[in-house]
C-alpha cells in the first residue's frame, strides 16, 4: 500500500537538481499568458512638461475665439486708484489721531501699503513718496520742515 501512495510523488531530477511537479505546467501557462498580455500593453508615452509652441498657439487661439465677458469692467486708471488710496489712508489716519491733523508721510505710506500691498509710487512714475503727494495737492497738503515730512488732508 505504501508503494501506491509513493507513485504520485515525483522523484527529483538528479541531473538538473529541479523538482518538476504536475502543477508547474499550469503555472508556466499562466506566466506565458501574463507575459503575452503585458507585451500588448504599450508603456505610457513620455511627454515634456514644457509647453510647446503648438500648444501655446492653440491656447492663444482658444482664448481669442472666446467672446469677452461683458460683465468685466475695464481696468481702472492706476493713478486714480492711488489717489483714492491716499485719500482713504489720510482719512483713516485723521480718525485715529484726533488731536493732530498732520500725519508723518512715512506713516501714511505704511498705511497705504497695508491697505494695498501692490502700491508703489515708483511704479506710477514718481521718484519719492513726497513727489507722489505733491502731485495730488488737490487732496493732500505736504509740509516739509527740516527732516520731518508731514501730510494732511485738504478740506
Amino acid at each position: 500500500m505504501k508503494a501506491d501512495a509513493d507513485a504520485d510523488v515525483v522523484a527529483p531530477d538528479v541531473t538538473s537538481g529541479a523538482v518538476e511537479a504536475p502543477e508547474s505546467q499550469a503555472t508556466g501557462e499562466v506566466a506565458a499568458s501574463l507575459d503575452e498580455a503585458l507585451a500588448t500593453v504599450a508603456p505610457p508615452k513620455r511627454t515634456s512638461r514644457r509647453a510647446s509652441s503648438k500648444s501655446v498657439a492653440a491656447s492663444a487661439e482658444a482664448a481669442a475665439s472666446e467672446p469677452s465677458q461683458p460683465d468685466e469692467e475695464p481696468a481702472e486708471d492706476p493713478q486714480l486708484t492711488a489717489t483714492r488710496l491716499l485719500e482713504r489712508a489720510l482719512r483713516l489716519g485723521h480718525d485715529k489721531n484726533d488731536d493732530s491733523e498732520w500725519l508723518h508721510s512715512s506713516a501714511v505710506k505704511t498705511h497705504m501699503r497695508r491697505m494695498d500691498p501692490s502700491f508703489s509710487e515708483k511704479a506710477l512714475g514718481y521718484r519719492s513718496f513726497n513727489d507722489f503727494v505733491k502731485a495730488r495737492e488737490s487732496i493732500a497738503e505736504l509740509e516739509e520742515t527740516g527732516h520731518e515730512r508731514l501730510v494732511r488732508l485738504r478740506e
